[in-house]
C-alpha cells in the first residue's frame, strides 16, 4: 500500500512545481532546488513563511497572484488542498516525506506450519 504514495507523491510534486515555474516565469529558480536555498514544495511543512508553496495564492517573491492556481481550476487547487496542505485534511507529502507514515506492514499474529493463526497458545485451538 505504502509503494504507490511514496512513488506517486513526489512525482506528482515535481510536475507541480514545473507547472508552477510555467505559469509564473519569474520564479524559474524555484523549478529545481539550490544548495543552500530554499524551493517550492507542497506542504511547507514548518517553513511556510521561509518558501514559496506551490499551491498559495500568492507568490512569496512580490505579493503577486499565482498563476498556477488558474491553470489548476478552482476544483482541482481545493482538492490538493484538502490532500496535502489543510490542518484536518490528511497531510499526505508531511506523512511520507517527513517519516510520519508507516511504510511497514503491521505484524502478523504467529502461525502453525498449516499458515492458520494460533488461538490461545493450543495447537488448532481445540481444548484437551
Amino acid at each position: 500500500f505504502a509503494t504507490f504514495p511514496c512513488l506517486v507523491l513526489p512525482a506528482l510534486e515535481a510536475g507541480l512545481r514545473g507547472s508552477f515555474v510555467l505559469a509564473n516565469p519569474a520564479e524559474a529558480s524555484l523549478g529545481a532546488a539550490h544548495v543552500g536555498a530554499y524551493f517550492s514544495t507542497l506542504d511547507g511543512w514548518g517553513q511556510r513563511s521561509k518558501h514559496q508553496l506551490l499551491l498559495a495564492p500568492h507568490l512569496h517573491s512580490d505579493g503577486s497572484p499565482n498563476r498556477l492556481l488558474a491553470w489548476l481550476g478552482d476544483g482541482m487547487h481545493a482538492l490538493l488542498l484538502d490532500l496535502f496542505l489543510h490542518a484536518a485534511g490528511p497531510g499526505l507529502r508531511a506523512k511520507f516525506a517527513h517519516g510520519e507514515a508507516a511504510l511497514l506492514p503491521a505484524a502478523s499474529p504467529p502461525t502453525d506450519e498449516g499458515g492458520e493463526a494460533e488461538a490461545g497458545g493450543e495447537a488448532g485451538g481445540e481444548a484437551g
